[in-house]
C-alpha cells in the first residue's frame, strides 16, 4: 500500500461511532456518535478488487486514510462500528487497518452508504 503523499489528505471528513437501533418495523436507524473532524484521502478501489469484495460479501468500495493520532485515530482507539461523512457521502467502515504497520496513517476500508442525511 502506498502511503499518502503531502497534500493529499484534502478532504475533510468527520469520524462517528455508529450504534443500529431497532425501530419496532423490522428495521433499524442509526445513532451517531461524532468523535472526531479530521483531514482525509479518499480513494476509490478498483474494479477488480470491487467484484473480489462483492463475492465475498463485504462489499468495500473506498478507502479512507487518515492520519494516526494516539487516542483518536489509530485502529485500536476506534469503536467497533464506525462511519465517515466527507463531502456529503456517508461510508461504513467494514476494516481498520494501520497502514503498513508504520504507525501514520490509519485505513479506512469502507462501504459507501448515501448521501449525508444525519439522523
Amino acid at each position: 500500500m502506498i502511503l499518502p503523499k503531502p497534500g493529499e489528505l484534502n478532504r475533510r471528513c468527520s469520524i462517528y461511532s455508529a450504534k443500529l437501533l431497532p425501530n419496532g418495523k423490522a428495521e433499524h436507524s442509526t445513532e451517531r456518535i461524532p468523535l472526531w473532524e479530521c483531514w482525509c484521502k479518499v480513494e476509490v478501489i478498483g474494479g477488480s478488487v470491487y467484484w473480489d469484495n462483492v463475492q465475498t460479501e463485504e462489499k468495500v468500495t473506498h478507502r479512507i486514510f487518515v492520519r494516526s493520532v494516539k487516542g483518536k485515530t489509530r485502529p485500536q482507539d476506534l469503536p467497533r462500528l464506525i462511519e465517515v461523512e466527507c463531502d456529503s457521502l456517508w461510508y461504513r467502515a467494514k476494516r481498520v487497518t494501520d497502514c503498513n504497520s508504520a504507525g501514520r496513517f490509519t485505513l479506512l476500508e469502507c462501504e459507501v452508504l448515501n448521501a449525508a442525511l444525519k439522523n
